[in-house]
């Protein structure tokens, strides 16, 4: 049975359009709700969730579309939808209520407000009935109900307690001045919980957790730490060979609910490809491991085929479910692979762990468990292993192109794309000739974004929204994660491309959010001080699937420090890193994105600059042979942009400055000799 449209119907978000039809009454986040649950007196449920999220899905099949449960919702409660990643500040806020309420946190969140918007309580996942040693939804709703009418000074008083809480959570600032072995500290912690076979930290389930692992790289770079690339390479490596991986199409997924990344939730989340493709490139460009620039590169195809908009923006995820069954576009009989591959089957399905049983749920998820070096004594002498499979891949992907695909969240986040823009323009950078289109990509990208996204206040501010959707206009007033992610990629495109117009934007940027972000006692808020009143301004330390909002704009106030000569820019993420030393020492593995500002800061002061016409082959020699070494720490700089290293530099000679620690040598412009610099000090 159909349902009439509920209030969402008038929404761009793809997960709130999923409930529109639901015959639960649900409204958005906003005002009209809240002077619902006043006007008639009762608590708001608000549930959170997101498009590729498998529970919320099995909890709207459940409960969202049953009629009985549906009225119980509307006859006792304002309910409330919201997309977690159309409102990260409303998502951040409620999760850390579920959170101290009941110790864990995850999607769907389901909570119950006070029509001020206070919390008094909440859990994530509901069935319908209890079970699972959770209690039923529908008990949950009569009993709340029960005590909101009943016992309202008690829920009252939880809500003013949990709301001073929640005020307080933002004040955990550290008094003591920065500590410089933090990274140390943390790296012995994370040695602790690293898993020597599969690599990872902790148990199952296990997260990619990028952050973390690119500190690791730029740690390992900073001090020589062997320990730190080893876990850095191996994680790397059994993740590109696991189920968590997709061998046909190229992408990560969500996460991996076991230990050895074999079976994940399959959802792909364009942040954690984002993030991954440039961890790979990065590592690659550290390494020189062949495996890591392909595993990039595969992610970065399937970025362009699958989640590239007709403008040059990327959408926002792809479900784990097709056919209402989870993973079932990903997955293999034998027979089916057989079918397929006819005489090539069996060493195809011997590199790629295929049985007759499968390894989940009766079926097989591809992950490599054979070697090139094991498979080729079964192939002729002069067969290159890769190229075989390669070509069986290529078959069964174009097999699998005829399968119905899982659903696109064709949203777009300014957010999300600002990290997909610093993949692209790394990737090209480090790639080089070997993959010309990425830079075009990036530059595509960027200019998408700017459009989209970007407009000019009444106080000539670069302003951002949040999130648009192809055929309507961009909405919801970006919040700092919007700014720092966009204006790291802005850095990285600058050092792609030399373009000053991309450094003035990440310097507009950082404008923006000195102005609207900061707190004068440390720190920057997650929304800006003109923006919405939240019953919390929330702060955001801690990382969670990205990089946190307070991590991310360290990084870039710090990048952009190093650049520009600001000192100012420095001192203020400085203060936001020692706010949050305590607690990055005694939970590292929550503070990624942090210690690698920290690592910014701690590293030697370098700055390389090249004169020389930029199109001229002299100073594109020198330019590559300066590319092809990892430098996560050097400020590089070149083109026409005013900055303070390239002052009366530009000369149209092809030379290479290098400065560090305030000290520069004589310029470089023998090819050969600006070698031997780089072998001598890398």
């Amino acid at each position: 049975m159909e349902h009439p449209a509920n209030a969402l119907i008038h929404e761009t978000s793809p997960y709130l359009l999923q409930h529109a039809y639901n015959p639960v009454r649900w409204l958005p986040w906003g005002e009209t709700a809240f002077e619902a649950a006043k006007t008639r007196d009762v608590p708001i449920l608000l549930s959170v969730g997101y498009s590729a999220c498998h529970w919320c899905h099995v909890m709207e099949r459940e409960s969202f579309e049953n009629p009985e449960i549906a009225a119980l919702m509307n006859q006792l409660f304002i309910p409330v939808k919201v997309d977690r990643e159309e409102r990260p500040d409303v998502d951040s806020i409620y999760m850390n209520a579920v959170q101290m309420l009941s110790g864990a946190g995850g999607w769907p969140m389901t909570m119950f407000l006070t029509p001020e918007g206070k919390p008094f309580y909440g859990g994530t996942y509901y069935p319908p009935t209890d079970r699972y040693g959770r209690p039923g939804f529908t008990r949950v709703l009569q009993s709340v109900s029960d005590a909101w009418h009943n016992k309202r000074e008690q829920l009252l008083e939880t809500a003013n307690d949990l709301t001073n809480h929640l005020k307080n959570f933002e004040n955990l600032a550290s008094k003591n001045s920065l500590e410089t072995d933090i990274p140390m500290k943390a790296l012995t912690t994370l040695e602790r919980s690293f898993d020597p076979q599969y690599g990872g930290f902790g148990s199952a389930p296990k997260f990619p957790n990028p952050a973390n692992l690119e500190w690791l790289l730029e740690h390992h770079h900073r001090v020589r730490n062997a320990k730190a690339l080893e876990m850095l390479t191996l994680t790397l490596e059994c993740m590109a060979s696991g189920g968590i991986y997709d061998h046909l199409g190229g992408g990560f997924a969500r996460y991996s609910t076991d230990e050895r990344w074999l079976a994940p939730h399959f959802e792909k989340m364009l942040y954690d490809n984002a993030q991954l493709i440039k961890l790979y490139a990065l590592t690659y460009q550290a390494t020189d491991n062949t495996a890591f620039f392909l595993t990039a590169k595969e992610s970065l195809e399937y970025l362009l085929r699958e989640m590239q908009s007709p403008e040059g923006g990327f959408y926002s995820a792809q479900d784990a479910d097709s056919e209402g069954v989870e993973g079932k576009y990903f997955v293999w009989d034998e027979t089916q692979i057989d079918a397929v591959l006819g005489e090539d089957s069996a060493i195809f399905k011997r590199a790629y762990g295929v049985t007759s049983q499968g390894n989940w749920e009766h079926k097989n998820i591809l992950t490599r468990v054979s070697s090139d070096a094991e498979l080729q004594p079964l192939l002729e002498p002069e067969t290159d292993v890769h190229e075989y499979l390669e070509n069986c891949r290529i078959k069964l992907f174009l097999k699998r192109e005829k399968r119905i695909k899982p659903g696109l969240d064709d949203k777009i986040l300014c957010s999300w794309n600002g990290l997909t823009l610093e993949a692209f323009a790394v990737a090209a950078r480090v790639m080089g000739g070997r993959a010309p289109k990425y830079l075009a990509h990036a530059q595509k990208l960027a200019g998408f974004l700017l459009e989209k996204f970007a407009f000019t206040d009444q106080s000539g501010h670069l302003r951002l929204w949040h999130t648009y959707k192809t055929g309507t206009t961009a909405k919801i007033h970006g919040m700092l994660e919007d700014y720092a992610f966009l204006g790291l990629g802005m850095l990285e495109i600058y050092q792609s491309t030399f373009e000053p117009q991309y450094l003035e934007t990440a310097q507009a940027l950082v404008g923006s959010i000195e102005t609207y972000f900061l707190d004068p006692s440390g720190g920057y808020f997650d929304t800006a001080s003109d923006g919405e009143t939240l019953i919390v301004r929330p702060k955001s330390y801690f990382d969670s699937a990205m990089p946190s909002g307070n991590g991310a704009t360290s990084l870039l106030l710090l990048k952009l420090a190093r650049l520009t000569s600001q000192d100012t820019l420095e001192q203020n993420a400085l203060i936001a890193i020692q706010q949050m030393q305590d607690m990055m020492q005694r939970q590292p593995t929550g503070f990624g994105s942090l210690n690698r500002a920290l690592e910014q800061h701690l590293a030697p002061h370098q700055e390389i600059a090249i004169s020389g016409d930029l199109s001229n082959e002299d100073t594109k020699t020198l330019l590559k042979i300066i590319r092809k070494k990892y430098q996560p720490h050097t400020a590089i700089a070149a083109g026409t942009a005013k900055l303070p290293v390239l002052e009366n530099r530009q000369s149209l000679e092809a030379r290479v400055f290098i400065c560090q620690n305030m000290t520069c040598q004589m310029p470089i412009s023998n090819p050969d000799e600006l070698l031997e610099v780089f072998e001598l000090h890398n």
